[in-house]
């Protein structure tokens, strides 16, 4: 792994560092389900505002950019759950 100099903080890594790096434990991703969750019923608690329409759009679009980047992390962590598993299945079957 190495820090790559630009203006944000990111890394080089390897396929190995990357897969091991998005695999979730099972808790991490109970907690994510329960942001989700939670930000899910504020959205549908959200009453409209017609003094304020675009707080309003405002509020559903960030609690939807909240929701849609923890999905992503979800996804890509059953993602790369699967493909290690398609991966050590092959590798056993090719030791046998």
């Amino acid at each position: 792994m190495k820090i790559l100099t630009n203006a944000f903080t990111s890394y080089d890594l390897a396929a190995e560092e990357l897969s091991a790096g998005l695999i979730l434990s099972p808790l991490q991703q109970a907690v994510i389900r329960n942001h989700i969750s939670g930000y899910a019923h504020q959205k549908l608690g959200m009453e409209f505002d017609n003094r304020n329409p675009m707080e309003f759009g405002i509020q559903i679009a960030l609690l939807d950019g909240k929701i849609g980047a923890l999905q992503l992390l979800l996804d890509e962590s059953d993602e790369a759950f699967q493909l290690s598993l398609a991966q050590s299945k092959t590798a056993a079957q090719s030791q046998e």
